[in-house]
C-alpha cells in the first residue's frame, strides 16, 4: 500500500477539519432554530387569538437562524407566520407576520416585528401553503 505524501496528509486533515466544522455548525443552527421556534410560540398564539374572530385560519410557520458572519458574529433569527382564510376559490390572500430576533447572553430578544405585504412575502406564503 502506498503511503500518502505530506501534502496529501495535510489536505486530508484540512478537509476533515472543515467537514467537522460544517457538521458542528449545522447541528448548532438546528438546535437554535428549534429553540427560537419554542420561544416564538407566544407571538404565534397572540396572532392566532386575534385572527380567530375572522374565522378559522390556516397557518404555517418558518424559522430561520444565521450568524452575521458565516460562522461567527451575532446570531440572528426570524420567525415568519403565514395565515390565510377560506378554502378553494373563496380563499383569501395570505397574511405574513415576521418577527426578528437577536441572541444575546443565551436569550432570544425580539428586535422588531410587523406584517409583510410585499410581493416576495406573498410568494413565500403561497409556497408554504402549496407544500
Amino acid at each position: 500500500m502506498k503511503r500518502l505524501s505530506v501534502r496529501s496528509r495535510i489536505l486530508v486533515v484540512v478537509l476533515a477539519l472543515l467537514a467537522g466544522i460544517f457538521v458542528a455548525h449545522a447541528l448548532r443552527i438546528g438546535a437554535l432554530r428549534r429553540e427560537l421556534a419554542q420561544h416564538a410560540i407566544g407571538e404565534i398564539e397572540a396572532i392566532r387569538q386575534d385572527l380567530l374572530s375572522s374565522g378559522t385560519p390556516q397557518a404555517a410557520t418558518t424559522t430561520t437562524v444565521a450568524n452575521k458572519y458565516l460562522l461567527l458574529g451575532e446570531t440572528r433569527g426570524k420567525v415568519s407566520v403565514y395565515v390565510r382564510f377560506g378554502s378553494g376559490e373563496a380563499r383569501s390572500s395570505p397574511q405574513v407576520y415576521e418577527y426578528f430576533y437577536v441572541r444575546r447572553d443565551g436569550e432570544w430578544i425580539l428586535t422588531e416585528s410587523g406584517r409583510c405585504t410585499g410581493a416576495a412575502c406573498q410568494v413565500r406564503a403561497r409556497k408554504q401553503f402549496d407544500k
